[in-house]
């Protein structure tokens, strides 16, 4: 099996006084940030796209930021009621969220900790740098202000920000399962850069079912495994029987859904 090299990549919460986290380079068509942005409650809450015109069903990197304008303590939630990115199709459907990176392909439902929020000072930002797939051209942000418990809770939701979306032939998995299980993703056409994925994993025996959900993780390999949970170690067999669900892909280009359902004993 070929040796993979990972490293994890989770969203990443940061306080500041200033505005945004730098831009990546090499976005679809090399555009600046293109922003949306709303305010309520003395929140602004904006959308950064690093670009208009990428292939549809593209993996990108947003940046989403809650800044506190007014002059008196906000609160956001960043604990269960997180700031979430959707997409949405032509007529208004959402065909992807951030809180659900795999849709309905989804199996990993990990019980959440209490829903709890982050305190901004006036004039503090709350920044995210979320992965989006764009299953459809209309891009919108929401976040929950409040605590709780503590008096009514405002959602904050940015207008849509619309992109081109052109085609490109998405990424083939091949699963192979002959010396543990393991997906090799064959780009199309050539790209650059690590891998980036992310999955839901179900490893169930006779004594206990585990599951498994994110986070996004990238690989310098073309080559995937499975983390199970209770494991810690990506690549660690299931001794019982497997359930593997993944997108995966490069940054800028189409990705491709994985799911590996092991039917042993049926």
């Amino acid at each position: 099996m070929k040796r993979v090299t990972l490293r994890l990549l989770p969203v990443v919460f940061t306080l500041a006084a200033g505005a945004f986290c730098s831009a990546p380079v090499g976005w679809a068509d090399g555009a600046a940030n293109v922003q949306v942005r709303a305010v309520v409650h003395g929140v602004r809450l904006t959308l950064a796209v690093p670009g208009t015109r990428y292939p549809k069903d593209a993996l990108i990197r947003v940046t989403l930021t809650a800044t506190n304008v007014s002059h008196s303590r906000r609160y956001v939630y960043t604990v269960v009621y997180v700031p979430t990115v959707t997409v949405l199709d032509g007529s208004g459907k959402e065909v992807y969220s951030t809180e659900a990176p795999l849709g309905s392909a989804t199996i990993a439902a990990v019980p959440e900790p209490a829903p709890s929020s982050r305190m901004l000072l006036p004039g503090q930002s709350l920044t995210l740098r979320p992965y989006v797939v764009l299953r459809g051209r209309h891009i919108e942000a929401n976040a929950m202000l409040g605590r709780l418990g503590r008096g009514l809770n405002r959602t904050v939701t940015t207008p849509p920000l619309t992109v081109a979306l052109t085609q490109e032939p998405a990424p083939t998995a091949t699963i192979d399962t002959s010396s543990g299980l393991a997906a090799t993703i064959t780009p199309s056409p050539p790209v650059a850069g690590w891998l980036i994925y992310y999955e839901d994993t179900i490893c169930e025996t006779p004594r206990a079912i585990s599951l498994g959900a994110g986070p996004w993780r990238s690989t310098a390999s073309n080559t995937i495994q499975p983390s199970f949970a209770g494991t810690d170690v990506v690549g660690q067999g299931c001794d019982g029987r497997a359930h593997w669900h993944a997108v995966a892909g490069w940054l800028n280009h189409p990705v491709v859904l994985i799911e590996y359902d092991d039917g042993a004993g049926d």
